[in-house]
């Protein structure tokens, strides 16, 4: 038995539902051949048109150079169209993180380390460059940018529902627990809003150079107690956001 024909795909503008519907049903055809569960599979057409339907507004509020490199977009666009909510929603996290990471490593990676897993914990001491990001977890990650100021409270509650939804509700483990097209587009509209587009605030900024200019130069008494007037007043003003 051969593929199904993959000519058959969504165009923006056109009828979505028909196009999803033929190529969802040869592709059902096929993998029903080897004698393989056919049946919620797929998420219903329904429910992904309320995808395309969103997902121009969405998206168009990443700008043109930086689309260029979201892959995970891409990826997250064509599982919607499958119906693998699963995996969409698993892509859209990846792009979160890469991007979350992306911004990171712009700031004082020594900093924010210490911030993410303890100035004196045995992993901390393997955390030095900006390739080990990798080794700490997403949990650590967010926490860390939400110490640091990279993200607002407000950002990281929602994206904290945003990891439990992908860990409970994506292909990254084994569920059959169901996502909406609502709830899957709501949740990448988020990840653009509180990581993806997030400009760098004026107290990441002016912590950074403060960083940069304690490495740089010797720092007295009264300067140092300037700096940590700073600190307060930027901690206080992170926790209000």
């Amino acid at each position: 038995m051969s593929v199904p024909s993959t000519s058959i795909t969504p165009v923006p503008g056109s009828d979505y539902s028909a196009q999803i519907t033929q190529f969802e049903n040869g592709l059902l055809e096929f993998i029903a051949h080897y004698g393989l569960p056919t049946d919620q599979v797929f998420v219903s057409v329904k429910e992904r048109l309320k995808v395309f339907a969103n997902v121009e507004g969405v998206v168009e509020k990443v700008e043109a150079d930086q689309l260029q490199r979201s892959i995970y977009i891409s990826k997250f666009i064509a599982a919607a169209s499958a119906g693998l909510f699963d995996a969409a929603l698993n892509y859209m996290w990846d792009e979160t993180i890469y991007e979350l990471r992306r911004r990171v490593a712009r700031y004082d990676l020594d900093y924010f380390y210490d911030a993410a897993v303890g100035s004196s914990s045995t992993k901390r001491k393997k955390l030095k460059t900006e390739e080990d990001l990798d080794k700490i977890s997403d949990d650590n990650l967010i926490h860390g940018a939400l110490e640091i100021g990279l993200i607002s409270n407000f950002g990281f509650k929602h994206l904290e529902y945003v990891k439990y939804m992908r860990n409970w509700a994506s292909a990254a483990h084994p569920n059959q627990n169901e996502i909406t097209g609502l709830q899957l587009i709501t949740m990448l509209e988020t990840c653009i809003n509180e990581v993806i587009t997030l400009p760098l605030s004026d107290v990441v900024v002016g912590i950074k150079q403060l960083l940069d200019n304690i490495k740089r130069n010797r720092v007295d008494v009264a300067e140092a107690k300037q700096i940590s007037s700073f600190f307060r007043i930027c901690r206080e003003r992170m926790r209000t956001l």
